[in-house]
C-alpha cells in the first residue's frame, strides 16, 4: 500500500474518532418524542415553543399544540356561556436550524370549513372566510427575520368575531409561513436544490416523499409518478411538498415575494439500474416495481398561466449503490439545467396552473462547472438525453485532474497546505474510483460509457480539493 494511503487513512480515522466522541452530539442533537424514540433534528425552520400570553375574552382556551418540525399550530377555542366573542393571544417561538436567513411571509389556513358533530367549526383555507368567522393576526416586536442558528418569538392573536354559542368550539389548523431571503433567482435555485438534497439524505423525509409518490399507484397503473405544489395539485401533494421544504418555497428576490413552484418526479433517468433506488408500489393485490430510479426536481418562479413561456429548471438526483444494494448518499447528476415545458393542468388536459414534466426541453446554453472546462448544451433535449450524454472533453479533463491528484498523493505533497488538504484530495480521488481504471504503470483511464453528468460532480469535488496545492511544488 502506498505511504499516502497509510498516512491519510491514519489521520482520517483519528479525526473520525475524535469527532464522534466530541463533536457529534453538538451537530446532530436528538430529541425524544413522547419518550419512545430518538430522532435527529432535521434542517429547517420550525416551532419549538408555544404558550398562552393572555386573553381578552370569556372564551375557554382548549388544547393547543404545534406539529413537530413544522410551523403549523392546532388551536381550539370554546365557551361555557352563550354567544361569547373575544380574543386569545399566544407567543410562538421558532428556531432556524439552517445556514440561511428566514423571514415571516404569510398566514395559511390548512383546514376546510365544516360542521363537526354539530358544534365544532373548522376554519377554511380560503382567506375570504377569515373576516366572517375568525381573524388571526401576527405581531413581530423584534422584527420578522430569523438568522441561522437563532430563535425568534412572535405573537398571534385569534379573534372570534361573530361569537360562539354555548358548547361550540373553534378548531383552527394554521400554518405560519417563513421563507428564505435571497438576492437573485440563482440564489433561490441554489437554496431549493440544496434543500432537496437534504430531504433525500434524511431517512424520515425521504420515506415521506416516496410514500406520497407511491400512493399514486391505483392498482393497475400509475395515475402519476410525481407530486408538486402547483395550482390544482391534490392537497395531500402540495401539503407534503411544502412541509418537506419547510418554508423554502417562499422567497423574497430583490424585495419581491416569489412563490417557488416545484414538481418532483420519480423515474429512471440515467438509463442504469445500478444507481438510484428501487421501489414497489402496492394497491390491493396489484403492484408495480421500478428499478434504478432517480428523482428529478423541476422548479420555476414564473406564473403558470399559459400567457408566457415559463422558464423551468431541472436537476436530476441519484445515488450509488452500497455493496448490499442499498442507496448511498444522494447527489446531483450534472447540474441544474434551464429549459421549458408545456403548460397544462396537474393531471393533464388543456387547463393551466401546472406543466407537463414529460415535455421539458433544454435551452441551448453554455455551462461552466469548473474553471477551464465548459460545454454547450443543445436546444430541445429531454432530461434523459441531457443526463445520458457523453463528452470526450469532460473525460480528458477528469483524467488530467485525477492524474494530478494521484501525483500529489504519491509524493505526499502537503508542505504549505497541511494534512487536511491531502486528506480532502484523497477522498475526492477515491470517490471517483468507480469511473476510472489505473494500469500497471499508474496511468489513469476513464471507463467507457461514463457520462458527462457522472463526471461533473467529481470534477467539482476534485477541483475544490486541488485549490490548496496551487503554487505548491
Amino acid at each position: 500500500m502506498k505511504n499516502w494511503m497509510k498516512v491519510v487513512l491514519g489521520v482520517a480515522l483519528s479525526f473520525m474518532v475524535l469527532f464522534t466522541c466530541i463533536g457529534y452530539a453538538a451537530l446532530t442533537d436528538t430529541l425524544s418524542i413522547f419518550g419512545k424514540a430518538e430522532i435527529t433534528v432535521p434542517e429547517g425552520l420550525f416551532i419549538v415553543d408555544m404558550q398562552v400570553k393572555g386573553s381578552a375574552t370569556e372564551l375557554d382556551v382548549n388544547e393547543f399544540t404545534y406539529i413537530p418540525y413544522s410551523t403549523t399550530v392546532d388551536v381550539g377555542l370554546s365557551n361555557s356561556k352563550s354567544n361569547t366573542a373575544g380574543t386569545v393571544t399566544y407567543t410562538i417561538t421558532v428556531f432556524n436550524n439552517t445556514k440561511r436567513t428566514y423571514a415571516y411571509r404569510d398566514l395559511y389556513y390548512q383546514s376546510p370549513l365544516e360542521n363537526y358533530n354539530g358544534n365544532q367549526y373548522i376554519v377554511k383555507t380560503d382567506n375570504r372566510w377569515r373576516n366572517q368567522e375568525l381573524i388571526v393576526t401576527t405581531a413581530f416586536p423584534n422584527g420578522n427575520k430569523v438568522e441561522p442558528g437563532e430563535s425568534l418569538s412572535f405573537e398571534v392573536t385569534y379573534k372570534v368575531d361573530t361569537g360562539l354559542n354555548r358548547n361550540q368550539t373553534w378548531k383552527s389548523l394554521t400554518n405560519y409561513q417563513f421563507g428564505i431571503n435571497v438576492d437573485s433567482i440563482a440564489e433561490a435555485q441554489e437554496a431549493v436544490f440544496e434543500k432537496f438534497l437534504n430531504i433525500l439524505n434524511a431517512p424520515s423525509t425521504y420515506q415521506t416523499l416516496c410514500a406520497r409518490i407511491d400512493d399514486k399507484f391505483n392498482g393497475a397503473e400509475w395515475s402519476s409518478n410525481y407530486i408538486g405544489n402547483v395550482t390544482g395539485s391534490y392537497s395531500d401533494d402540495s401539503t407534503t411538498v411544502n412541509e418537506l421544504f419547510a418554508g423554502q418555497l417562499q422567497m423574497v428576490i430583490d424585495g419581491v415575494k416569489n412563490p417557488v413552484t416545484v414538481m418532483i418526479k420519480h423515474e429512471n433517468v440515467d438509463g442504469r439500474q445500478d444507481t438510484g433506488d428501487d421501489y414497489t408500489a402496492v394497491n390491493g393485490n396489484q403492484s408495480f416495481t421500478g428499478y434504478g430510479c432517480e428523482f428529478t426536481l423541476y422548479m420555476t418562479t414564473d406564473v403558470l398561466d399559459g400567457k408566457t413561456t415559463p422558464e423551468i429548471y431541472a436537476a436530476v438526483f441519484t445515488c450509488d449503490r452500497n455493496e448490499d444494494g442499498s442507496c448511498g448518499s444522494w447527489y446531483m447528476l450534472g447540474e441544474h439545467y434551464r429549459g421549458t415545458a408545456t403548460i397544462n393542468s396537474y393531471d393533464g388536459g388543456n387547463n393551466t396552473g401546472s406543466f407537463d414534466t414529460g415535455t421539458w426541453r433544454s435551452y441551448a446554453e453554455t455551462y461552466t462547472p469548473i474553471d477551464g472546462y465548459s460545454y454547450q448544451l443543445a436546444n430541445n433535449l429531454t432530461i434523459q438525453q441531457v443526463t445520458q450524454d457523453t463528452d470526450a472533453n469532460a473525460v480528458a479533463v477528469l483524467e488530467q485532474m485525477l492524474t494530478q491528484a494521484k501525483k500529489i498523493l504519491d509524493d505526499n505533497i502537503y508542505a504549505g497546505s497541511g494534512m487536511e488538504a491531502l486528506e480532502k484530495t484523497y477522498f475526492a480521488y477515491m470517490d471517483a474510483s468507480d469511473l476510472y481504471n489505473v494500469d500497471a504503470n499508474g496511468n489513469i483511464t476513464v471507463k467507457d460509457g461514463v457520462t458527462r453528468s457522472q463526471i461533473v460532480p467529481h470534477l467539482q469535488k476534485i477541483a475544490n480539493a486541488l485549490k490548496a496545492f496551487e503554487g505548491v511544488q
